[in-house]
Formats: structure tokens, sequence, C-alpha cells
């Protein structure tokens, strides 16, 4: 039986991997809510699906809720590089978070039926609730510096940073979830403008202060 170096290993190893991301969304793209809701996602349907035996497929995966969370794990790596160019970058405090909302709110049925996943799962998968945690931990991390960065900056009333950024992600996290998913730039950019006016509004540093 042939032999592999760790290199080689690693490639095949990432190959499998992505067959695996590619198979879980084509059965996602055509998957009823209630099959979601009935938690009838099975290892044997994702590994016929993406061309290999189910015992293939637990050599990478021990389980169902390991596969989940690398999903979503690697589901939400181009929003999170975004959302860190984004805070990143050279834009003004209100423009960054204006930015990362409008990230936010440009959702594809793929990305909402796995925030569904994400939600339904949450519970009853340990694996994906502590990868759920890790990312809601950094992105509170990240949100909480730009709020810092406002207040060195005079933008906001001294309010605690940890506050402002609990009103924030709470505002933006009650607009993703009420608002439909929708692939119209225009109404993105409205909405996101409307969830902004509300928090500066509220927390801006009033004239004659």
């Amino acid at each position: 039986m042939p032999r592999f170096s760790k290199k080689r290993k690693a490639a095949m190893a990432a190959m499998v991997k992505e067959k695996v991301f590619k198979a879980f969304f084509r059965i996602l793209e055509n998957c009823h809510p209630d099959k979601l809701a009935m938690n009838l996602f099975a290892m044997d349907e994702i590994a016929r699906e993406a061309g290999m035996s189910t015992g293939t497929l637990y050599n990478y995966f021990r389980s169902k809720s390991d596969l989940t969370a690398y999903v979503i794990l690697k589901s939400c790596e181009p929003h999170i590089k975004k959302e860190i160019e984004i805070m990143n970058g050279d834009m003004s405090v209100p423009d960054k978070l204006l930015a990362i909302t409008e990230l936010d709110l440009n959702l594809s049925d793929e990305k909402c039926k796995l925030l569904y996943i994400m939600s339904y799962y949450r519970a009853s998968m340990p694996t994906v609730e502590k990868k759920l945690e890790e990312l809601n931990q950094d992105a509170v991390k990240r949100i909480t510096g730009i709020m810092e960065e406002g207040l060195r900056q005079d933008i906001f009333q001294k309010i605690p940073a940890e506050d402002l950024m609990h009103t924030f992600i709470w505002l933006r996290k009650s607009f993703s979830e009420v608002s439909p998913h929708f692939q119209d730039e225009r109404l993105i950019t409205q909405k996101a403008e409307t969830m902004m006016d509300i928090f500066m509004n509220g927390v801006a540093v009033k004239c004659g202060d």
C-alpha cells in the first residue's frame, strides 16, 4: 500500500473536503425547509452527492456535527475576510459600520438556508455550538474595536464601547432577521442606511454638547 507524504495527505484532504463542501450546498440548493427542520441531512446522502463512500467521508469528518461545523466555518470565511478589510480600511467609523451592515443584509438563498441550519443545529451539536461561539466572540471584538475608535474621535457620546457594540449588533441582527433576503443593491443600501440612521441618532454627539 503506497505511503503518502504529509504534504500529499494534506492536499488530498483539502480536495476531499472541498468536494464535500460543494456537495453539501448542492443538496442545500434543492432542499425543502421541512427537510431542514426534520434534521434529515444524512452522512450517506452527503457522501453519495460527493461521489464517495460513507466510510471515506467518516475518515475526514467524525460526525455530522463536525461536518456541519466545517461547512459553516468555511462559508463564513469570505464574509469575515471582507468584514476585516472594511474595519482595517481608511473609511470613517460611520461608513465602516454602514459597509458591514450592507454586507450582512446581502444574503443569497444559500446563505439564508445556512443561517437556518446554524440556528437549528446550534443546541444539538456541540462542535457547531463551539465554532459559532468562537465566530461570535471574534465579531464582538471587531465591532468593539470600531466603537472604541469612534469614541477616540468624539463621534459618539461618552457611552462605554461595549454598550455601543451591543446596541449596534442588536440593531443589525434585528434588521437581518425581519428583512427578506434580496439582491437589489439599492434596497440593501436603503435598509442599511435606515439602520445606521437609527443607531447614529441615538448615540451620536449632539450639536452644542
